[in-house]
């Protein structure tokens, strides 16, 4: 059905869970800082490289977010009408499961292994990049990463957790 406006009721409940994952993804970057606030600069770096800047883009995707749906947010009523081709959408199922798909490749296969595999595979399966594309861009996110993070400022991360498995097993007891 349609809502006031000609447009349907659905989309200012997406609109307030797209708005409620911004707040969120706020929210959990600046905790991270937070909680990365008293750690030398060496151990502090890599989160703060990555938070301050990702915590940028979630400010400004919510006030995005809040301008283009201000009047679907708070009073559906005031909804105007609205082409859906205009404005596609990711589910933010699919992207909060991406996101938890990162962390798990990080968990196992380590960051600078994770790095381009996950970001091939997202390309390949949620971006529908052509391979060439997909390659490319994994193996300049692997090379980016592994030179500044590891080679260049010597960070130490996480061993994998499958090479923390394999050696459990392989140790004499």
């Amino acid at each position: 059905g349609s809502g006031v406006g000609g447009c349907p009721r659905g989309r200012a409940v997406r609109s307030r869970w797209e708005a409620a994952f911004d707040l969120f993804l706020v929210a959990l970057v600046v905790w991270a800082l937070r909680e990365s606030r008293g750690w030398t600069l060496k151990t502090g770096l890599f989160p703060w490289a990555i938070g301050f800047p990702v915590l940028a883009f979630a400010l400004a995707h919510l006030g995005r977010d809040l301008w283009k749906n201000r009047g679907r947010i708070l009073s559906p009523e005031r909804r105007r009408p609205r082409n859906p081709k205009q404005d596609p959408t990711v589910p933010t199922a699919s992207i909060g499961a991406w996101i938890l798909g990162f962390f798990v490749a990080i968990w196992l296969l380590g960051f600078s292994l994770a790095v381009p595999v996950a970001t091939l595979l997202y390309l390949k399966v949620a971006g529908r990049e052509k391979w060439p594309v997909s390659l490319l861009v994994s193996a300049i996110s692997f090379a980016f990463f592994y030179g500044l993070f590891d080679r260049a400022l010597h960070l130490p991360f996480p061993e994998a957790q499958l090479l923390v498995w394999w050696e459990q097993l392989r140790a004499p007891r």
